[in-house]
């Protein structure tokens, strides 16, 4: 053993260059690994019992429409499950930070004015104090973190003002101006933190977390300010306007219209939806809320703290069956943090196993650029270890040799990884805090760096120890090209081949559930992936190097013999370092192809009219319809009036469409239209591609008088099993039906009696429809929709309530820009909206939300295909080139092992090159020569990753029609060349960098010193 030991130290010295460039890969991995682990703050996950980064110290909060009745109260308070009672009032003022005249506006919040005033029963704070303290002289207020974050722009200045202990707030009701000094910044608990980040530190520097934030929603969440679950719509006593001196006017809201209206909120008619001390909030004492409202205020939210172990459901019930009545019937909302704890775990589940997920990938990475370094090692020292093995060593020891060489590599850049580690989380925190940290790791990150370098290093030595047992003491005598025959590379390739085929029989065509077709994917198709690629990457090589290797050699100016074996005549070592590369590339690759392709089915097509135009109830009439008509640009011949409505399926077709895996399967939109004019067969308005039926077809069926009828994309058709000729069955009822929230899987059954109306499906087209719907105002009743349906107009209006003049479809001229439109018809809706002063009162809704939540206050939507399409390229295309830097940092990792190769390429053949340089060969011509076996890695890594890529890719897709995955069918393949180009020329020009620094020493040395090299 002493001896083994001290052969590894003498190689170390021997081979430093090399092994110093492996060290600092090692180090570079291990550095990554010691990030993520330690920034995985599992305590950021810890929240007491579920509710205390939403309500405090409290469980739950009850909403009043206007005030809670004394009995309700005296009810709550002797129930044993709640163990503390808090009461609050909930209203708004104008407040303004005193000496300055612009508006405090909360960042993040919309259209909102200001934050909420909420006076609270409690006499110490609900959360934990940052500075300050809790109000206790009149005209104090502590500002709560959300809050605290307000901005007032300072005039003349660029630079914004946050709030800070010791500011005077004025806050403006009709009774007159209250200045009110603030003592104290309330902690507010982030816990949207879990949805995109899970520490300051853990967003890899890209200034985006690991679970990335999800796009499902249709608005963002106040930064502080968590939603909650409300089992209504929402709901409190007040709005609040201002009169002709900007004072407030707290009144009762006018009564409401529609099943979804409910009261007005606080703060203006575009205040936030969130109610709960959470909000952006200025906590006053009870008794100063009387002298700002001029009145005692009862208590309009009520805030509960639950015995330990009981959840919200629990108090819910024993309150109904306390009062006697339902809390809908008492007129009572609830927030709770049921739904929020449940997407938390999930969140954090997520977040852990992409951690857990990108580890792996470093960690894969580190043992391919050891086993690159460890391999070529063996082949660099044949003669050294077939000498061992002629002096006596066995085989045994000779692989302990390489596996100690191995570990002492692993256990080096352990150490070095934990420094660097340590220093990067460092100047991370410093970074964002201007204050150096004292940042220690845990014990549990530094022995999980440890195992983790260790057994990579391990690992990645068992196949070089082999190879290196199997070296016979006479092959020290001569020099092997260490190259794989022509068999061994053709079976080779057809076995990768064929085990990766075997992928998609076993994930999908065979009859398995979708629950076992994920799990397939997950074990069996990844290991197979994997076995599969390693087998086929010989293919890779030689393609590379007989065909793609011509090329090369011609542009450099290189005859092709030299380039001829340069790959596969040391076939360990390109392998090696080719895996190095293709880890991060081909990561890349699959992330850009994947993505690309699922935005197929979300773009907005350019066989739609340009732009979809909704007007607010308020201002609906022929005065909006006619200025739409002359508004320049237009192209007045394809304006379309359109009816909208949002029905709910019968609960067989929700079934089906459950089953299907559609997004949403209670509802459809409907969209009716002038057929005549949508599918003539000049110009039609709709130029989609029928994939079922044909537009002659369905222009005849339209323009019958009465007919019910519809063409449905085929995304429905696929989800629901419909075909041409079946009948879609809808509720009739109200334009929009009440559709309460079920867990997935559970369908509402209506109630007896209800009416349906059939629609006859006469088409089935390519529509993408899914990002049109969300944006453009259309789901007018509920957030998600199973499909978005083309019918006549008439029947819209009859069946369903829908509205005559609320939409309108058009083309436009080509310079007429999507500004000018919005211009144009804002004005044009806010004169209809002064003409009619009752416009601002009528309630018109978005995606299930009122569009005096803060969706619109121009009393019009307008979108154009152009507009959509950006906004989602700007989201989606962000999400996914975040999501590729990490792929690029370890393509970059893996240089310095195509740096290990060329070193090693260069001392093995420097007699060859000294018997070239004889022959005549410049230092030039063996710059170009050593600087193309090094360009040639990186295509050989190219070649792979695309291949790689695109399969992964195809097989991610095509398990959409398996698997729910954003309520789509699989797309086509797309390929996006543009997004991909920037990466392939990093990995080349990473490796020619690699090259450049062995091409150089070598091509200046002289030629008597290289054709020494020739006995080593």
């Amino acid at each position: 053993m002493p001896i083994i030991l001290k052969l590894v130290y003498r190689d170390f010295l021997r081979r430093r260059s090399l092994l110093t460039f492996a060290l600092l890969a090692i180090m570079a991995t291990c550095c990554l690994i010691v990030w993520f682990v330690a920034s995985i703050d599992v305590s950021a996950f810890a929240d007491d019992n579920g509710t205390s980064g939403f309500f405090g110290e409290y469980s739950l909060a009850l909403a009043a429409d206007r005030r809670f009745p004394e009995q309700i109260r005296a009810k709550i308070e002797k129930l044993e499950t709640a163990e503390k009672v808090a009461y609050a009032r909930q209203t708004s003022a104008k407040i303004l930070l005193d000496g300055y005249d612009q508006a405090l506006k909360p960042s993040g919040m919309g259209d909102r004015q200001y934050p909420f005033l909420l006076a609270i029963s409690d006499d110490k704070p609900p959360f934990d104090l940052q500075h300050g303290q809790w109000p206790q002289n009149p005209l104090e207020c502590v500002v709560g973190s959300a809050a605290a974050e307000l901005h007032v722009a300072v005039p003349g200045e660029t630079a914004r003002r946050k709030v800070r202990l010791g500011d005077r707030l004025k806050v403006s009701t009709d009774q007159g101006d209250f200045l009110f000094t603030v003592t104290g910044l309330l902690k507010q608990q982030k816990r949207e933190d879990f949805r995109g980040r899970v520490s300051g530190t853990f967003n890899f520097g890209f200034g985006i977390g690991i679970g990335g934030r999800q796009m499902g929603e249709g608005r963002r969440p106040t930064p502080d300010t968590p939603s909650v679950k409300v089992s209504q719509p929402e709901a409190t006593s007040e709005r609040f306007s201002r009169d002709s001196n900007g004072r407030a006017d707290t009144r009762p809201s006018p009564p409401s219209r529609g099943p979804q209206s409910g009261p007005r909120r606080p703060g203006g008619r575009f205040a936030r939806l969130e109610v709960s001390p959470t909000s952006p909030s200025v906590y006053i004492l009870p008794s100063d809320l009387v002298k700002v409202c001029g009145r005692e205020m009862p208590p309009n939210l009520v805030f509960v703290q639950l015995a330990d172990g009981l959840q919200p459901s629990q108090f819910y019930r024993d309150l109904e069956t306390a009062c006697g009545a339902t809390l809908a019937e008492m007129g009572i909302k609830t927030y709770d943090t049921t739904p929020k704890q449940q997407e938390g775990q999930v969140s954090q589940e997520q977040v852990i196993g992409q951690a857990w997920s990108t580890i792996g990938i470093v960690i894969v990475a580190s043992v391919f650029i050891i086993f690159t370094t460890l391999s070529m090692g063996v082949s660099e020292n044949i003669r050294f270890l077939s000498m061992l093995r002629t002096i006596g060593f066995t085989k045994g020891q000779v692989a302990l040799y390489i596996i100690l060489e191995g570990l002492a590599l692993g256990l080096l850049g352990w150490l070095g990884g934990l420094f660097a580690g340590w220093l990067l989380l460092t100047i991370l925190v410093f970074l964002q805090s201007g204050v150096i940290p004292l940042v220690t790791l845990s014990a549990s990150s530094i022995l999980f760096a440890l195992g983790c370098s260790l057994a990579g290093a391990f690992l990645a030595s068992l196949l070089p120890a082999w190879r290196a047992t199997r070296i016979a003491p006479a092959e020290s005598l001569v020099r092997d090209l260490h190259a794989l025959s022509p068999r061994q590379l053709f079976w080779s390739g057809l076995t990768g081949s064929l085990l990766l085929l075997l992928i998609p029989v076993l994930v999908f065509w065979l009859p398995f559930a979708t629950k076992t077709r994920l799990l397939l994917f997950t074990t069996a198709g990844t290991t197979l992936l994997a076995v599969g690629f390693l087998l086929f990457i010989p293919w890779t090589v030689a393609f590379s190097e007989k065909l793609l290797g011509r090329l090369l050699a011609a542009a450099l100016g290189l005859p092709h013999l030299f380039l001829k074996q340069i790959l596969t005549g040391n076939f360990w070592r390109t392998l090696g370092t080719t895996l190095a590369l293709s880890i991060g590339l081909g990561l890349f690759t699959a992330i850009h192809i994947w993505g690309s392709s699922m935005l197929n089915m979300f773009w907005v097509p350019t066989t739609i009219p340009d732009v979809l135009v909704r007007f607010q109830e308020g201002v609906i009439g022929e005065f909006t319809a006619d200025g739409l008509a002359q508004m320049p640009g237009i192209l007045p011949e394809s304006l379309l009036r359109v009816s909208v409505a949002q029905p709910n399926l019968r609960p067989d077709l929700q079934r089906r469409l459950a089953k299907g895996h559609a997004v949403s399967s209670s509802n459809i939109v409907l969209r009716g239209l002038d057929g005549d004019r949508a599918f003539r067969h000049d110009n039609p308005l709709l130029r989609l591609k029928f994939l079922a039926g044909n537009r002659d077809q369905a222009r005849e069926a339209f323009t019958t008088p009465g007919a019910r009828v519809c063409v449905i994309p085929e995304t429905l058709a696929v989800h629901a099993n419909l075909q041409v000729g079946d009948k879609i069955a809808l509720e009739k009822s109200s334009r929009r039906p009440i559709s309460p929230r079920l867990p997935p899987g559970q369908i509402a059954e209506p109630p007896p009696g209800t009416e349906y109306a059939e629609y006859t499906v006469v088409g089935i087209v390519d529509f993408a429809w899914v990002w049109l719907s969300k944006c453009a105002g259309v789901r007018v009743s509920s957030g998600g929709t199973g499909g978005l349906v083309f019918t006549p107009f008439a029947p819209l209006l009859e069946d369903f309530g829908a509205l005559d003049g609320e939409f309108f479809w058009f083309d436009k001229k080509p310079t007429l820009t999507y500004a000018q439109i919005s211009d144009y018809l804002r004005n044009l809706a806010r004169e209809a909206a002064r003409r009619n002063p009752l416009a601002a009162k009528v309630n018109s809704y978005a995606g299930g939300t009122r569009w005096d939540s803060g969706i619109n206050r121009h009393f019009v939507l307008v979108n154009s295909n152009e507009s959509l399409n950006n906004s989602l390229a700007s989201r989606a295309f962000g999400v996914l080139d975040a999501m590729a830097k990490m792929p690029l940092v370890i393509l970059v990792l893996a240089t310095l092992a195509v740096i290990n190769t060329m070193i090693v390429s260069v001392r093995t053949r420097a007699w060859e090159m000294g018997v070239l340089r004889a022959c005549g060969v410049t230092r030039n011509c063996l710059l170009r020569l050593i600087l193309a076996e090094a360009l040639l890695i990186g295509i050989c890594a190219c070649v792979t990753s695309f291949c790689f890529g695109l399969f992964y890719s195809w097989l991610a897709i095509s398990l959409v029609d398996y698997a729910p995955m954003f309520g789509v069918i699989a797309p086509p393949l797309t390929i996006p060349f543009a997004k991909l180009l920037p990466g392939y020329l990093i990995a080349i020009a990473v490796c020619a960098l690699a090259g450049l620094f062995p091409a150089f020493r070598t091509s200046l040395r002289e030629t008597s010193t290289l054709l020494q090299k020739h006995n080593t």
